[in-house]
């Protein structure tokens, strides 16, 4: 794969997770759904959280993995611990956010376990962590990476919940 590919795909999987993050948040009122409660539309809401997860994943829950933050931005010592200083974040809760992460996509989403509960993590961080990429190879990287692609993954996200919202209401 040509170098460029990369960030251009880790890119578009933070895009692809903000897209899916605004489909699932467009379906909530507090607790209560904003869909018809019949069968297909819970069945899509909850895809989308699903599939915004195992895009975080890809991005930050293995160090290792193709796409994964350190492979994809320029200098990834300093990137971490100012994430951590932007969001008011430790290592320590860095860690065990990835483990919720982790433990939502193996055993509930890849597999299903015997775990009689599902933990829906707590997705604020993860929206800032994927903003924070996408905002840092934006700044780094050609435009050529980005040709295409929302320059601004805030009001991206916010065009998506309005666009899912006016979906949901039309069909209740």
């Amino acid at each position: 794969m040509h170098t460029s590919a990369r960030p251009r795909r880790a890119a578009l999987l933070c895009c692809h997770f903000t897209r899916n993050l605004a489909y699932y948040r467009a379906g909530w009122n507090a607790d209560q759904p904003n869909f018809p409660r019949i069968d297909l539309w819970a069945t899509l809401n909850s895809n989308f959280l699903d599939i915004a997860v195992i895009e975080w994943c890809k991005l930050f829950a293995e160090t290792k993995a193709y796409y994964s933050w350190r492979r994809v931005v320029v200098d990834p010592d300093p990137f971490i611990p100012q994430l951590f200083s932007d969001f008011g974040a430790t290592k320590v809760e860095w860690d065990i956010y990835i483990a919720k992460m982790r433990t939502y996509r193996d055993k509930f989403l890849a597999h299903l376990d015997r775990r009689n509960k599902m933990d829906i993590p707590e997705m604020e961080l993860a929206q800032f962590a994927i903003y924070y990429l996408f905002d840092t190879m934006r700044a780094e990287k050609s435009s050529n990476v980005f040709r295409g692609l929302p320059h601004d993954l805030r009001k991206y996200s916010a065009g998506c919940k309005v666009e899912a919202a006016q979906l949901y209401a039309s069909a209740i």
